[in-house]
């Protein structure tokens, strides 16, 4: 990806993301880290939770803004629900890198 900041991403089914800033400034270890981190990604599945946490909690929002009075309130726990799962998934993909997955 065209992008000056230093990032790489996981979309999922095999595909990864890369940006020409992270290209530019990474070392071969730093890539090789970084790759078999986003590989882990991939291999747990965690773009397709997350993708299904993100319309759960999207549908959930969109419910409680519309029946209880005031419930829209609640809708920002939702955010930092799916923070909490990407940690927690960047922790596993951490561990899946550095020890094969066991």
């Amino acid at each position: 990806m065209d992008d000056p900041h230093v990032n790489a991403a996981s979309g999922g089914g095999g595909e990864f993301y890369v940006t020409t800033g992270f290209l530019q400034k990474a070392t071969d270890d730093q890539l090789r880290g970084v790759l078999a981190h986003e590989l882990a990604h991939d291999d747990l599945g965690h773009v397709a939770k997350a993708q299904a946490l993100g319309a759960g909690l999207g549908i959930g929002m969109i419910i409680l803004d519309q029946i209880p009075p005031g419930g829209g309130r609640i809708t920002p726990i939702a955010g930092h629900a799916r923070r909490l799962f990407q940690n927690r998934d960047d922790q596993y993909a951490d561990l899946a890198r550095t020890d094969g997955g066991r």
